[in-house]
């Protein structure tokens, strides 16, 4: 198995612009594997404003595993949802295990390792912060518009969740 790859914080602007994914002439893979960097790089910076502008206006965010299947659809509601769990998973980390880029869409398997700081609602139920990091597994599907995510999939081992988050009795 290829080596897992960490995914390091790097800066949100350069010389005060947002950074931007640069097109491959040519090489429409290499985009969209330089559009899902900034992505990545967006997440572990914890900057909205970047990953929202990576977004098309349009676009839905569709979540596996927490609550049967979640859709938000549009930016606004993406916006919400993104918000909620920046601020709920303040110091999340994403372990790359492995991905996949194709023209207009990239899968990433990561591990993700997080501390819950506000109230989380999943499965019917709300999990109570725990002071404790968890670690889960995560897999992603961006799907692209040119350079933007169009529709962000997430299939969560919400399983690994609830186990590690009902270990202090929550």
């Amino acid at each position: 198995m290829k080596r897992a790859t960490k995914i390091a914080k790097r800066p949100a602007t350069r010389a005060g612009k947002p950074v931007r994914a640069r097109a491959v002439p040519g090489d429409p893979v290499a985009a969209t594997r330089a559009a899902g960097e900034l992505y990545f790089q967006a997440w572990v910076a914890r900057d909205l404003e970047r990953i929202l502008a990576l977004h098309t206006p349009d676009s839905d965010f569709v979540l596996h595993g927490a609550d049967g299947v979640q859709v938000w659809r549009g930016i606004e509601a993406v916006r919400q949802i993104f918000d909620l769990i920046l601020r709920s998973l303040p110091d999340q980390t994403f372990d790359v295990q492995s991905m996949v880029v194709k023209e207009d869409f990239l899968v990433a398997h990561s591990i993700v390792t997080a501390t819950l700081v506000l109230p989380w609602p999943m499965g019917g139920r709300t999990y109570l912060p725990s002071g404790r990091a968890i670690q889960f597994e995560i897999v992603d599907i961006w799907h692209f518009q040119g350079d933007r995510i169009r529709v962000k999939e997430g299939w969560l081992d919400a399983m690994a969740m609830h186990n590690q988050l009902t270990q202090s009795g929550n």
